[in-house]
């Protein structure tokens, strides 16, 4: 199965990163992409999407989208910042705005694992939200979750068994070789 993990923290060395080290070494066939390395251009609402059906920027979030369009599982690893994803990441999920109009079969399963500094789990439902809507643009299925809260501090996640509980999502998922 060919899985794209798409590892939204701009902290190099983090909880994230931590995580997305387990998933590289447990999953076969994975593409890592780290958003905070990926040269992109924010949607400027300019339409040509809407007519063209194209973006019209052409950067790293092109190169990005096309890689989804092959994905068989996708994996977002990300940090919780308001409630969402960080302004980066979140300016690459809007780029999907060109995929709107595309045909979607929207069999992609897409599956999150999220870290917030914050406590309690009400720190996930926008992040959720988002990643829902970009799946409908990006013609996955949101199919779940897996969510570290209090975990701000670089390394926290291996105190709060991060690894162990995302080795066994990743078998859950059948995402584990």
């Amino acid at each position: 199965m060919r899985t794209l993990v798409i590892s939204c923290s701009p902290r190099k060395g983090g909880n994230c990163d931590i995580l997305t080290d387990v998933v590289k070494r447990n999953i076969d066939n994975a593409d890592i992409y780290y958003t905070r390395d990926i040269n992109c251009a924010a949607c400027d609402g300019c339409g040509c999407c809407e007519s063209a059906g194209i973006c019209r920027h052409d950067d790293g979030a092109t190169e990005l989208y096309d890689k989804i369009v092959c994905a068989e599982a996708i994996v977002v690893i990300a940090p919780v910042y308001f409630y969402s994803f960080d302004a980066h990441t979140k300016a690459i999920i809007d780029r999907a705005q060109f995929l709107w109009r595309k045909p979607k079969a929207e069999s992609i399963p897409l599956y999150l694992i999220s870290c917030g500094g914050q406590s309690g789990e009400n720190n996930f439902i926008y992040i959720q939200k988002v990643l829902l809507s970009w799946g409908i643009a990006v013609g996955a299925k949101y199919k779940d979750g897996l969510f570290f809260s209090s975990t701000d501090a670089a390394g926290e996640i291996v105190l709060r068994d991060g690894v162990e509980r995302t080795e066994r999502a990743l078998i859950d998922w059948g995402l584990k070789r």
